[in-house]
């Protein structure tokens, strides 16, 4: 059921135990360069899921 859901709100990017890396992931998927990325800023139009049964995170690209 997860699927359903993740993939009706966007397409999933990345999966990890580390939120962080995540954020990373996004910024550069947006377009910034390295020097422009900044620590636990999530760019507009991204989103990110936990799902404590795994303690895994989704990032998601919404559509």
């Amino acid at each position: 059921m997860e699927e359903n859901i993740l993939f009706n709100l966007g397409n999933q990017i990345a999966t990890s135990k580390d939120e962080k890396e995540l954020i990373r992931i996004a910024q550069y998927d947006s377009g910034k360069k390295p020097d422009e990325i900044l620590p636990n800023q999530l760019p507009a139009g991204y989103l990110i899921i936990k799902f404590p049964e795994n303690q895994q995170y989704s990032l998601l690209k919404l559509s």
